[in-house]
């Protein structure tokens, strides 16, 4: 899958561990002069990817600590100048926020 401008990728982050939230089967992929690099796809939108990390936290917030944080990122299939993919943070929330919120 193929992130662009007009169809941009989700990808939610663990913090802490570096882990990525799978939610698709099909894996992101940018490829052009700049760079080549693939990555975890959680959702094609940012409503669908808050609802799998949702779901995420609910199922597995007993083996995180307190003070974790997920961030959701936007990609667009555009790199920087260093040849990294352009990630637009969207989303932000702690373990502590969630059980704030009644998430779990």
């Amino acid at each position: 899958m193929t992130p662009t401008k007009e169809y941009p990728v989700f990808m939610a982050q663990n913090n802490y561990t570096g882990d990525c939230v799978g939610g698709l089967y099909q894996n992101w992929e940018i490829k052009n002069d700049q760079c080549w690099i693939c990555g975890v796809t959680t959702a094609v939108t940012l409503t669908n990817a808050i609802k799998i990390l949702h779901e995420y936290i609910r199922d597995n917030n007993e083996y995180m600590d307190e003070n974790t944080k997920f961030d959701i990122y936007m990609l667009d299939g555009t790199c920087n100048k260093f040849g990294e993919p352009t990630m637009v943070k969207c989303y932000s929330i702690s373990i502590k926020k969630a059980k704030q919120f009644r998430i779990f």
